[in-house]
């Protein structure tokens, strides 16, 4: 495990902020129910997923608008019950003990999160009418070995972010 990467996330949680760049990046890709929807992820996981579309850009210029979208809105399913300290936990629990980890998800509801908000958010997207590939990628977003071009540029931007 990378422990300067797991510093600097800690630092990015507390000192995350939105820039007007990214208020018009947001109103370029959402409208105001999806808006509604992303602003209640707390601040770091805001700015974790606007630089998780940015970087999706960066990679892959020509980025589909449903792909960057899902970038945008990938983590939905979380709201606000992964803070930092338990997102580290949860990290942890699943790299070295996962079964362990699976098993306390049923009595755990942040493990519960960790684990199944990839579901819980194409639940919430199809809700709030976000584009079938956009629902698709999210739900698929920590797929392990996907074979999806696009889940694997999105899985790829959000481990640099």
């Amino acid at each position: 495990m990378n422990y300067l990467y797991r510093g600097k996330q800690f630092y990015t949680y507390y000192t995350a902020k939105i820039y007007d760049e990214d208020w018009k990046f947001l109103s370029k890709y959402l409208n105001d129910e999806q808006l509604k929807i992303f602003l209640q992820l707390p601040l770091y996981e805001q700015r974790h997923s606007i630089d998780v579309a940015y970087s999706v850009l960066h990679m892959r210029p020509d980025a589909s608008r449903e792909l960057v979208i899902a970038a945008l809105m990938h983590d939905i399913g979380k709201g606000n019950a992964l803070t930092p300290l338990k997102k580290a936990l949860a990290v942890l629990l699943d790299k070295f003990m996962h079964k362990l980890a699976v098993k306390l998800s049923k009595r755990w509801y942040f493990l519960y999160i960790y684990y199944n908000h990839p579901e819980i958010g194409g639940k919430l997207a199809k809700k709030i009418g976000l584009p079938g590939r956009s629902i698709y990628l999210i739900e698929h977003h920590n797929d392990r070995d996907p074979a999806d071009e696009d889940v694997i540029l999105l899985q790829n931007a959000d481990g640099k972010n």
